[in-house]
């Protein structure tokens, strides 16, 4: 089974490859809220993530979605997308995210693989301006 990581990443290399065909490609990017990162326990024993403090710290967010494409079409502000594997499922937090993000004329979906991820981006980005 892929991680998220190998999905997106996967996705990443596709569009680099493509952004010749698809230029606004190049503007795409990940947004790195979630994941698995090193925990410390502190002299009291209390567990904390230094790099989760510190992207908290810079405006982080819950729920937020893993992928943005910041190209208007047709009806749309941009896109975003969430990578998930396995049976894995979007949290509330993302639900709402995602709702909200909907409800503002975003085109969003979620992925579980990047074939998938792939037709998706295509069809928005020749959707007319």
């Amino acid at each position: 089974m892929s991680t998220e990581h190998q999905l997106q990443a996967s996705l990443f290399r596709w569009a680099s490859l493509q952004e010749n065909i698809y230029p606004g490609l190049r503007y795409m990017y990940a947004i790195p809220n979630g994941g698995k990162r090193e925990r410390k326990q502190n002299k009291k024993g209390q567990w904390y993530c230094p790099a989760g403090k510190a992207l908290k710290d810079e405006g982080a967010k819950k729920g937020v979605p893993d992928i943005c494409l910041p190209v208007p079409r047709k009806g749309w502000h941009g896109l975003y997308a969430e990578a998930k594997v396995g049976k894995n499922k979007c949290t509330p937090e993302q639900e709402g995210f995602i709702s909200f993000l909907k409800k503002n004329d975003y085109y969003v979906f979620v992925f579980y693989d990047v074939e998938f991820a792939i037709g998706n981006i295509v069809r928005y980005l020749k959707l007319e301006k």
